[in-house]
């Protein structure tokens, strides 16, 4: 499984695109504000200089620079469990959506939104608590949904038992969708429920995705999560690619497929609790981007990993940068999903058409 591309130049190639995407998020919004001022902001705010009230530094450093940041984790997070999970299942058409954590996510943070009106507000006197009680809220909700596809995949034999020793992917298919439309059935009840307009729209903007409430106080965890379960998911690259090759194969050079899946369902279902709980579900990225990187460097997990965690955070940020221009035309601001889905569909139709050709 050769490259087809060089991986470390298209790496290089895809940070500075990305560092221009911060940058650019950073200095467009609904005021333009100049390069200089950004680099001031950073200088200001990572020495622990105090930002004045009102000044550009101030909005730069507490209200843009951490949605660009934010956008690149969760992008690059989406590309590396994007990858992951179409290996763990052998299905091209997998997301990281496929296994009920994102629907547990979004059932936790509606459970917050609709029930916990009181807490969040007195949450608003402490910043730290009022942007990571949301994000609290969804990763429970994610965590409570993994227990539950693991219990249904297990009683099952889906992962390692003696009837199928290699575990069964399409069971884990088949427990994640229906955990997952048994919490997003729980979901809409509960916007249907409630009869405060104001939460249903909470509720209804998170759904599509948004990285408008980006925080500093997230990105420490979000990130952590991703690095931890990036380094993990690169550990297992070999294991990856054997699965590639069938479990017969896999199982004749020594790699034992039932617990490489049951590794790749933990790690990859954890961070996406993580992510989703900071940004929504955001589609078609975790889906796109592993297509796109096979595209350029083949199927070698040790070098589609690494591709994908940046063509991933590179996307995101533009599309990110995107919504935020789009919102001076329109007069609001976009769901990242709009975008995402607008962008993202006749770009994986090309991959799709371009692959066909002999």
């Amino acid at each position: 499984m050769r490259s087809r591309v060089s991986g470390v130049g298209l790496i290089a190639g895809l940070c500075l695109l990305l560092l221009s995407g911060i940058a650019a998020g950073a200095v467009w919004g609904t005021t333009d504000l100049p390069l200089t001022s950004v680099w001031r902001a950073l200088y200001l705010g990572l020495s622990g200089h105090d930002l004045h009230p009102g000044s550009a530094e101030i909005i730069i450093w507490h209200i843009r620079l951490p949605r660009p940041i934010l956008a690149a984790v969760v992008g690059a997070g989406l590309g590396l469990v994007g990858v992951a999970v179409q290996a763990l299942v052998r299905n091209p058409l997998a997301d990281p959506y496929l296994l009920g954590t994102s629907a547990g996510a979004s059932l936790g943070t509606t459970c917050l939104l609709v029930f916990g009106g009181s807490a969040l507000a007195t949450a608003t006197s402490s910043t730290l608590t009022f942007s990571l009680l949301p994000a609290l809220a969804a990763f429970l909700g994610a965590l409570l949904a993994l227990i539950l596809v693991w219990l249904c995949t297990s009683a099952l034999g889906g992962f390692n038992t003696v009837a199928a020793p290699a575990g069964d992917p399409l069971t884990l298919i088949l427990a994640g969708v229906a955990v997952g439309q048994l919490f997003s059935a729980a979901t809409s009840f509960l916007v249907l429920r409630t009869d405060q307009q104001e939460q249903t729209r909470s509720v209804l903007y998170w759904l599509m995705g948004s990285l408008a409430g980006a925080t500093w106080p997230q990105i420490p965890i979000t990130l952590g999560v991703t690095l931890l379960g990036g380094i993990i998911l690169f550990g297992l690259a070999k294991k990856l690619n054997a699965l590639l090759l069938g479990d017969e194969t896999a199982l004749a050079v020594g790699v034992h497929p039932g617990s490489v899946r049951t590794s790749v369902f933990l790690v990859t279902s954890l961070m996406t609790g993580a992510i989703v709980a900071v940004s929504g579900a955001i589609g078609f990225v975790g889906l796109l981007i592993p297509h796109l990187g096979r595209f350029l460097v083949g199927a070698n997990h040790r070098v589609l990993l690494p591709i994908s965690a940046a063509l991933g955070a590179t996307l995101l940020v533009w599309v990110d940068v995107l919504c935020r221009v789009a919102a001076q035309t329109v007069g609001q601001e976009l769901p990242i999903n709009v975008l995402t889905a607008v962008l993202g569909a006749p770009l994986l139709l090309l991959l799709l058409a371009r692959k066909r050709k002999p």
